[in-house]
């Protein structure tokens, strides 16, 4: 049995023995991890804690209520609250609900996705095997917030919109959050308005749980004052999602989320909290959300295992991570790998401290993964002695080393990996990831040493813009994170609407990252995002798609064709000030194998000559033919208004294609080497420059067809010298007949040479 569990009174007894050192004292180089682990005998589809629980339920029920305590398991009267996950693409109404009653279990709540029951521990087991559409069971997720508070409404330039009589009118802004302790004394203080509109989720009522989200209604409303602000209370996940589609039935433009998910995806922008936030941007909600402070507290790196033990190295030889702790403070370690959204690679996580010269492990995270079950473990324990702990990754049972993530969202780790150091949902491709820099050091930065770092996973740049923090608020006075950064980027973007009502998140988004003043590395980047907010009342051009059949997404039509093609260029500029384009702008830049061909730049034509609004957008267009033989072109537009500010948006990011430009006939076609020699080295013979479609014939000089191939949007073509059964073709003159569907045809001979 692997439940280290009984031995944490004993452990406990011990540890204020043990006083907090350097890590380089506690070093696990000469510390040896246990060889050999005991099977897992937890219910497959449960989370290993909850097994535990019950197992300490059995022994009696203060044991168990001492146990969820240390864990911050929420059980009260033999009852605990756990979530129900049916299965891979099925919805929440796939779970038997009366099948879930019959066995003692409260229904709570109910997503689209999840279900929220309080159920018997005593009948966990027979939950999990008995009611039918149950693929897993859980305790709740449970966000973790990115703490800050405000007043950076002059150092962002709100109040050069505030005195233009851009304040929020006519917008709605959702805070998400898990309470709002002390509304009412910040009402009282004329820190948020009397207006409010409250939804609470949890039945805990609206004011209970934390000053987090007043803090952050706080910040909002300094920058916005006019805005309709909806505070909204929820749990976990549950919550979350109905909590979105309740700001969709409201109208709500744009909601605030200042925490953290973990253990939900691997920084790449999938999995259930992303798929919410992307879903509310598809429905117009500009999504904002704080980027997160895991920076110190991020490690990422492939399983590594020199000594063949199967614990983990997080550096040559060195199997722990260290953590240190100060009196009463919390411990939260999340761990996950890649292979999401199910795995049948099994790790494990667990924590030790050293006792005398010993590590004994005192909490572990032990589910199972047999391809049913998310790739995720973690461990809680509330008020950890001070001390020094120790973190494992053992490989239970994978074939495969996969790329492994720890969290810890207390303490700094010994190991840090800072990129890729997003919480969902900051990473997903929806929202709009915010970034921290301290208010004192607004104008010349650095980026707070906490605050997480992108690239996503998948090679997106995250965050996409910083605000402002450890800022001053009503409520908590001066605290520092990313979450007061988020309510300045959020009360920007209800300005924005304010004095372009109507206008899309997309084009918010664009207008708030061209604002921004660029920091760290020239343009966007996994730092600064695109730079420091910066609120302006000369608001930069937006280029788009323009949305016409064939030029959806891409602004090209056709995507791909020969030397002869006309590839027509296509964009939209739009400028919410009504600023004309300055002269020969828009322009497209067309690149071969990464370089600008000659004459790019490219000025564009506009396509209506007497349309002068430009608030609607306007189309330009430019038409390209010649281009040269190759597979690897890109291009991009770019434009300026006439003050020279330069338009941001999805054209102006390098996008590839056409696809591939092939010979307009066969004029072209070149065969070599020819003649083909082995002993120099030969192994192929390339038919090169291809029309978009060729039939390729080789004969020898008796007329026998020796081998045929019909290609199709193929530059080149590789002959091994092979007949059509495989077999290497003799020494010899050989004939080849190349044709196309247009009737044309190229006839030459190869020399074949042993």
């Amino acid at each position: 049995m692997r439940n280290f569990s009984s031995r944490i009174a004993l452990v406990i007894a011990l540890m204020a023995i043990f006083g907090l050192t350097d890590w380089s004292n506690h070093s696990a180089l000469a510390m040896n991890l246990p060889k050999r682990l005991a099977g897992k005998e937890y219910h497959p589809k449960m989370e290993s804690v909850l097994g535990m629980l019950r197992e300490k339920y059995i022994e009696g029920r203060a044991v168990a209520e001492t146990f969820s305590r240390k864990r911050q398991i929420p059980f009260h009267d033999d009852e605990i609250t756990v979530v129900l996950v049916p299965p891979e693409n099925e919805d929440s109404s796939f779970i038997d609900q009366a099948g879930l009653r019959s066995w003692g279990a409260k229904v709570e709540a109910v997503s689209p996705h999840l279900l929220r029951a309080s159920v018997p521990v005593s009948n966990l087991d027979k939950i999990a095997d008995k009611v039918a559409g149950i693929s897993y069971i859980r305790l709740p997720l449970t966000p973790l917030p990115a703490e800050v508070r405000s007043e950076g409404v002059e150092l962002i330039n709100a109040l050069a919109y505030q005195n233009s009589s851009y304040q929020g009118q006519n917008t709605k802004v959702a805070i998400i959050d898990l309470g709002f302790e002390r509304l009412t004394a910040a009402q009282a203080n004329g820190d948020i308005p009397y207006t409010i509109i409250g939804k609470d989720f949890t039945g805990g009522g609206l004011s209970n749980g934390t000053t987090h989200g007043t803090d952050m209604a706080e910040i909002v409303h300094d920058v916005a004052p006019e805005a309709q602000l909806y505070l909204i209370k929820i749990a976990d996940e549950v919550d979350l999602e109905n909590a979105k589609d309740y700001c969709v039935s409201e109208g709500v433009d744009i909601i605030n989320h200042s925490w953290g998910w973990f253990n939900t995806n691997f920084t790449d922008g999938t999995g259930l909290v992303c798929s919410i936030a992307d879903d509310a941007r598809s429905r117009g909600i500009l999504w904002v959300n704080a980027a997160g402070n895991w920076a110190e507290k991020h490690y990422q790196g492939l399983f590594t295992d020199g000594d063949n033990d199967n614990w983990h190295d997080f550096s040559p030889g060195d199997q722990t991570n260290i953590i240190q702790t100060s009196s009463g403070e919390d411990i939260y370690i999340y761990l996950t790998w890649n292979d999401w959204p199910t795995t049948s690679q099994d790790y494990d996580l667990y924590l030790f401290v050293l006792l005398r010269s010993d590590l004994v492990p005192i909490a572990d995270s032990t589910n199972r993964q047999t391809g049913t079950q998310p790739p995720a473990e973690s461990i809680v324990l509330q008020n950890a002695s001070p001390n020094t702990y120790y973190i494992a990754i053992y490989r239970y049972n994978a074939t495969e080393d996969k790329e492994l993530k720890i969290f810890s969202f207390s303490h700094s780790l010994q190991y840090q990996t800072p990129a890729h150091s997003l919480s969902a949902p900051a990473d997903a491709a929806g929202v709009v990831a915010v970034a921290a820099i301290d208010q004192a050091n607004w104008q010349t930065g650095p980026q707070e040493d906490y605050s997480s770092q992108g690239p996503t996973t998948d090679g997106r740049t995250k965050p996409d813009i910083s605000g402002p923090t450890n800022v001053a608020t009503f409520t908590s006075g001066r605290q520092g994170g990313t979450s007061g950064a988020t309510p300045h980027v959020t009360g920007a973007a209800s300005l924005l609407l304010s004095r372009y009502p109507g206008v899309a998140s997309d084009q918010i988004e664009v207008i708030l990252e061209r604002c921004a003043v660029d920091m760290g590395n020239p343009g966007k980047d996994s730092i600064y995002g695109s730079g420091r907010l910066n609120l302006s009342l000369n608001t930069p051009p937006i280029l788009s798609w323009t949305g016409e059949p064939n030029y959806v997404s891409d602004g090209l039509n056709p995507d791909r064709g020969n030397t002869s093609t006309q590839f027509i260029y296509r964009v939209m500029y739009t400028d919410l000030d009504n600023d004309a384009p300055k002269n020969d702008y828009p322009k497209v830049h067309i690149l071969k194998e990464g370089s600008e061909i000659s004459d790019s730049p490219l000025a564009m034509d506009e396509v209506d000559t007497g349309d002068t609004t430009y608030t609607d957008g306007k189309l330009y267009t430019y038409t390209k033919t010649d281009l040269a033989t190759g597979m690897d072109y890109s291009y991009y537009f770019e434009a300026k208004d006439q003050s020279n500010a330069k338009a941001g948006g999805a054209p102006t990011i390098e996008t590839s294609g056409p696809d591939r430009v092939l010979s307009a006939n066969l004029l072209s076609l070149i065969v070599y080497p020819n003649p083909f020699s082995p002993a120099k080295g030969h192994t192929q013979i390339i038919f090169d420059r291809l029309t978009p479609d060729a039939t390729i014939r080789i004969f020898n000089l008796s007329g026998e067809e020796v081998f045929r191939e019909d290609v199709s949007w193929q530059i080149s073509w590789p002959w091994n010298v092979e007949n059509n059964q495989g077999e290497t073709v003799a020494k010899g003159i050989y004939i080849y007949l190349v044709t196309n569907s247009v009737g044309e045809k190229k006839i030459g001979k190869i020399a074949v040479i042993k």
